[in-house]
Protein backbone atom coordinates (compact mmCIF):
# COMPACT_ATOMS: atom_id res chain seq x y z
CA UNK A 1 0.00 0.00 0.00
CA UNK A 2 1.33 3.67 -1.13
CA UNK A 3 1.63 5.84 1.72
CA UNK A 4 -0.89 8.70 1.80
CA UNK A 5 2.17 11.10 1.92
CA UNK A 6 2.87 10.51 -1.70
CA UNK A 7 -0.83 11.28 -3.02
CA UNK A 8 -0.48 14.61 -1.23
CA UNK A 9 2.85 15.24 -2.64
CA UNK A 10 1.03 14.69 -6.35
CA UNK A 11 -1.76 16.56 -5.68
CA UNK A 12 0.13 19.29 -4.26
CA UNK A 13 1.31 19.52 -8.29
CA UNK A 14 -1.42 19.57 -9.37
CA UNK A 15 -2.76 22.60 -7.53
CA UNK A 16 0.45 24.34 -8.25
CA UNK A 17 -0.10 23.84 -12.13
CA UNK A 18 -4.05 24.22 -11.75
CA UNK A 19 -4.01 27.72 -12.50
CA UNK A 20 -2.53 27.19 -15.78
CA UNK A 21 -5.73 25.24 -17.63
CA UNK A 22 -8.54 26.36 -15.40
CA UNK A 23 -9.83 29.35 -16.65
CA UNK A 24 -10.41 31.80 -14.36
CA UNK A 25 -13.28 34.79 -14.35
CA UNK A 26 -11.00 37.17 -12.03
CA UNK A 27 -9.89 40.24 -13.98
CA UNK A 28 -5.95 40.11 -13.08
CA UNK A 29 -2.92 40.58 -13.85
CA UNK A 30 -1.65 37.47 -11.92
CA UNK A 31 -3.14 34.08 -12.77
CA UNK A 32 -3.16 32.84 -9.24
CA UNK A 33 -6.48 32.54 -8.67
CA UNK A 34 -9.50 29.81 -9.81
CA UNK A 35 -13.30 30.39 -9.54
CA UNK A 36 -15.02 27.19 -9.05
CA UNK A 37 -19.25 27.48 -8.56
CA UNK A 38 -19.45 31.36 -7.98
CA UNK A 39 -16.54 30.88 -5.55
CA UNK A 40 -12.72 31.80 -5.89
CA UNK A 41 -9.10 30.57 -3.96
CA UNK A 42 -5.54 30.33 -4.45
CA UNK A 43 -4.65 26.80 -5.19
CA UNK A 44 -1.33 27.53 -4.28
CA UNK A 45 -2.29 27.50 -0.50
CA UNK A 46 -3.31 24.48 -0.18
CA UNK A 47 -1.02 23.15 -2.57
CA UNK A 48 1.93 24.54 0.44
CA UNK A 49 0.12 22.30 3.42
CA UNK A 50 -0.15 18.87 0.66
CA UNK A 51 4.15 19.56 -0.18
CA UNK A 52 4.80 20.28 3.53
CA UNK A 53 3.29 16.60 4.59
CA UNK A 54 4.47 14.86 1.33
CA UNK A 55 8.70 16.20 2.39
CA UNK A 56 7.87 15.62 6.07
CA UNK A 57 6.80 11.80 5.03
CA UNK A 58 9.56 11.87 2.94
CA UNK A 59 12.18 13.21 5.63
CA UNK A 60 10.71 10.20 8.16
CA UNK A 61 10.82 7.28 5.07
CA UNK A 62 14.65 8.60 4.42
CA UNK A 63 15.63 9.31 8.19
CA UNK A 64 18.52 6.30 8.32
CA UNK A 65 19.97 7.18 5.03
CA UNK A 66 20.09 11.09 5.47
CA UNK A 67 21.65 10.62 9.47
CA UNK A 68 24.58 8.30 7.96
CA UNK A 69 25.47 10.65 4.96
CA UNK A 70 28.80 12.33 4.47
CA UNK A 71 28.57 16.19 4.52
CA UNK A 72 29.44 17.82 1.94
CA UNK A 73 32.11 20.48 3.20
CA UNK A 74 34.53 17.10 3.86
CA UNK A 75 34.85 16.37 0.54
CA UNK A 76 34.75 19.63 -1.48
CA UNK A 77 38.43 20.41 -2.02
CA UNK A 78 39.51 23.98 -0.47
CA UNK A 79 40.68 26.91 -2.82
Amino acid sequence: MKPEHRRLGLLGLILLALPLVWPSSINSDARIWISIAGNSFQPAELAKICLAIFFAGYLVRTRESLAHHTPLNNTIAPY
